[in-house]
């Protein structure tokens, strides 16, 4: 466990500190944000057609709301990056089965991308989720009966709360 912390530490360390370099920054959070804000706007425009997004901004018409309301922004750490960041960091902390790797950093990049629209702590608790049943695949003969196991466990806690 401790050689585990220690790798986790040192990969997440180097993975922000490479993704905040100001040129990376520019060149993937920003653009990753504002089609998030353009894509969450248009699912909003659903419900409310005077919706619009502007950038990192989801603003509404303030002659229909409150003069205090005007809109929100997505801000850097709610898009979804720096948890797909940890994610990737405590995935490669694992010992060396690389395609087994691979497929649940995609598959965590995958939920991080279509289920943030509604940010909320079951993201978090997913994400543990797929993190702990990577480990039970590598560590497990068994390992797709624990997979089925733990996300039939998780929909039914969601489902419950």
């Amino acid at each position: 466990m401790r050689i585990f912390l220690l790798i986790f530490s040192l990969l997440a360390i180097a993975i922000f500190a490479f993704h905040f370099q100001s040129a990376i920054y520019e060149a993937t959070t920003e653009p990753w944000t504002r089609l998030l804000a353009a894509i969450s706007a248009k699912l909003i425009t659903i419900f409310d057609d005077r919706v619009w997004a502007e950038g990192v901004q989801i603003l509404t018409d303030p002659a229909t709301n409150s003069e205090n309301f005007r809109g929100v922004q997505i801000v850097a750490g709610c898009n979804g990056i720096e948890a797909w960041l940890v994610l990737v960091a405590a995935i490669m902390a694992f010992p060396p089965y690389s395609y087994l790797k691979l497929r649940w950093i995609l598959l965590g990049m995958a939920v991080i991308i279509f289920f943030p629209l509604y940010w909320d702590a079951w993201l978090w608790k997913l994400l543990t989720a797929l993190l702990f049943v990577f480990a039970t695949q590598i560590y497990s003969p068994i390992g797709r009966q624990k997979l089925i196991g733990v996300l039939l466990g998780f929909l039914a806690v969601q489902v419950l709360n």
